[in-house]
């Protein structure tokens, strides 16, 4: 009888142990399921962070790509700037050089006009002179003429002269020879040898 109930004893805890067993196996059946989904959910989870972290490495390298392209452009502004206050300076320079120039220039040309002025005065006053010049000129030729005909006249009157006194001089020596009066022709008793005649020329007003 004992023995018996020692049979069921046994018999009872080894079924005790095979249902603590069992359920212990199947507990670890549950949990190697749960792990399994678990490794499973995050072997998910570690594809989606690669895939983010793919993304992001992309994304990052974008944006650094950018940045570059900014830092490039920036680089390409501060040249360009640089650029451009060089020539904006260089220019300011020759604004000034070429305003000094106009100023020049002005006061050459302010100087060239007083001496164009005082040019046109004399040219007033040279054609004022050479139309002076050129009555003068006409006036003296004029004068010119009459003192040339006054002078052929002369020369005339005094061939005429030396003809008369060639004509009376002859006469004379015909008639002192006649007469005997040393070759002088006298009548009322005074000499009639013609005398010398004194032409004075006065220039023409």
């Amino acid at each position: 009888m004992i023995k018996k109930y020692a049979t069921y004893i046994l018999i009872a805890f080894l079924l005790g142990i095979a249902i603590f067993t069992s359920s212990q196996y199947v507990l670890m059946i549950k949990e190697r399921h749960d792990i399994v989904n678990n490794l499973e959910q995050i072997k998910t989870q570690l594809s989606q962070l690669e895939s983010e972290k793919e993304a992001l490495n992309q994304k990052l390298t974008a944006q650094l790509q950018e940045q570059q392209k900014i830092k490039q452009e920036k680089q390409n502004v501060q040249e360009a700037l640089r650029i451009s206050q060089e020539k904006y300076s260089s220019i300011g320079t020759e604004l000034a050089q070429s305003q000094k120039r106009i100023t020049e220039l002005n006061n050459a040309l302010t100087v060239l006009r007083g001496e164009n002025t005082t040019l046109q005065q004399s040219r007033d006053n040279l054609t004022t002179q050479a139309e002076q010049l050129s009555k003068d000129k006409t006036n003296l030729e004029a004068r010119l003429g009459s003192i040339k005909e006054l002078k052929k006249a002369i020369r005339e009157l005094k061939k005429q002269m030396r003809k008369v006194k060639t004509q009376l001089s002859k006469k004379s020596e015909n008639k002192n020879l006649s007469e005997g009066n040393c070759g002088y022709i006298t009548k009322d008793g005074l000499p009639t040898y013609p005398p010398k005649v004194k032409i004075e020329v006065m220039p023409a007003p």
